[in-house]
């Protein structure tokens, strides 16, 4: 079930488009302000020049471009988060005020990045100590991953110089489709990278890159582990699913297939994880369905509460995150039951409302969805009693009426302050309507019932 992870996903939910290596954030309890303190032997300053040289010379050659005008600068922190707020201002989608200082954890823990506005690249070896100490993974402050973080940004110049970064990125209207458009910008630097690293025996930087990305740090709390574990893995979405993505049109178009994603970006998180959709539509499942119709409605009922909302994709690997309190057999048969999600999230202060469509592989993979969702609920609440945010009561009823089952469930976590939150689960065939609330009032029988007219608003055939 979604429930937990969602609370961390709304907050920490960032725009991408920024262009930058490692956009994850520190994990908690580590002081971002710090510097690091370890002892690093290799003296990546002095070697700065060498590597830049012999990235820019594979770049030109697999890009065909001349790159011999493209600078690279070794930078502080604060430059890095300058060139941070400076790319996401392009498209900004944030409907709350983002302030520098909020941003700059996450500028921390970037060592290089590509301004969009300047044309060229930054790299801080401050940051790159930093991060490969804060990730105890002191082994990955190397030559061969420096340079793969060079060949990475001066790939971002070769897609602006062919294809206008800028442009691209202003063409997105949603917050899913600037994710996937991102997919199409980290998923193409990634794919030059790692050409350019094989060409120069540096295959080990792109793998030592791609790890810095997708690992998550050690946390104790395992509630904590889970909400970081999701930030990780929306922050590295981009750089690995869009680089399959790209290979995969790459397979089937050759360079066409490329040029098609810059011209023609994926609208969604899903389309990105199923090259196959984007390439031919009508292989998409329930393309007939209306979710984004049934989430309307979902958003109008919340409308009085004047909340920030957003439309968010969940896929496959979302899913085994926030399910990942289940044993492995029973993670891999409630992600895989899955096709695709679409939900949608309003939130103000601490109140937020949640609803996501689930539409499974069928009817049977639908109950098993939610058979599994009360496991998991059994599960996270056990993982959560030792924790400084225990759950202290929770009451669940099954549902089982004409036209519809599942059930629903009120809790109250004790996070300091007692939060009563309330999720009911309805399923209508293979669509499942998994509905939250937190800290938000609602009769658990007007949620049912609008969880129902949801389901019916999705499987009609107008948008009546």
């Amino acid at each position: 079930m979604l429930r937990n992870a969602l609370l961390g996903l709304s907050i920490l939910f960032l725009p991408l488009g920024a262009c930058g290596d490692s956009e994850k954030p520190s994990p908690p309890s580590i002081d971002s302000s710090g510097s690091s303190e370890a002892a690093h032997e290799v003296d990546l300053e002095k070697a700065f020049p060498e590597l830049v040289e012999k990235a820019r010379a594979e770049l030109n050659a697999v890009s065909g471009l001349d790159l011999a005008d493209l600078e690279f600068k070794l930078v502080d922190e604060d430059k890095i988060l300058d060139t941070l707020l400076a790319n996401l201002s392009i498209q900004d989608l944030e409907q709350e005020e983002r302030t520098r200082e909020s941003m700059r954890p996450l500028a921390k823990s970037m060592v290089g990045i590509y301004s969009m506005d300047e044309g060229l690249v930054y790299v801080s070896l401050e940051n790159y100590q930093w991060l490969t100490d804060v990730m105890e993974m002191p082994d990955s402050y190397t030559e061969e991953i420096l340079f793969a973080v060079i060949a990475h940004e001066g790939a971002h110049a070769i897609a602006d110089r062919k294809y206008g970064l800028i442009p691209f990125i202003q063409s997105c209207a949603t917050p899913s489709e600037l994710l996937a458009a991102n997919s199409v910008i980290e998923g193409y630097a990634q794919m030059l990278a790692r050409q350019v690293c094989a060409k120069t025996g540096m295959d080990s930087g792109i793998v030592g890159l791609t790890e810095l990305i997708t690992t998550v740090p050690e946390i104790e709390d395992p509630v904590g582990k889970m909400l970081v574990a999701v930030m990780v893995q929306q922050f590295s979405f981009s750089y690995v699913e869009g680089e399959a993505f790209l290979n995969a049109l790459l397979a089937a178009k050759g360079q066409e297939g490329i040029d098609l994603a810059f011209s023609a970006p994926p609208t969604s998180r899903n389309i990105v994880t199923n090259p196959d959709w984007y390439l031919d539509p009508s292989k998409r499942p329930g393309s007939n369905y209306q979710f984004d119709v049934a989430l309307d409605v979902f958003d109008e009922y919340f409308a009085d509460k004047d909340f920030a909302t957003q439309r968010i994709d969940f896929d496959e690997g979302l899913l085994r995150v926030a399910a990942s309190a289940l044993p492995p057999e029973d993670l891999e048969d409630f992600a895989s039951a899955v096709i695709q999600s679409r939900l949608t999230l309003g939130q103000g202060g601490q109140n937020m409302v949640v609803c996501a469509l689930h539409h499974c592989q069928d009817e049977d993979h639908a109950a098993l969805y939610v058979k599994l969702s009360k496991q998991l609920i059994v599960a996270k609440e056990e993982m959560m009693k030792d924790t400084d945010t225990p759950i202290t009561k929770s009451e669940l009823q099954d549902l089982d009426e004409p036209g519809f089952s599942g059930f629903k469930i009120k809790q109250t976590i004790d996070a300091g302050a007692l939060i009563d939150t309330q999720t009911v689960l309805i399923v209508k065939g293979d669509l499942v309507c998994e509905m939250t609330l937190i800290a938000t009032e609602m009769p658990q029988e007007d949620m049912v019932n609008l969880a129902f007219d949801l389901l019916n608003k999705a499987t009609s055939t107008t948008e009546d």
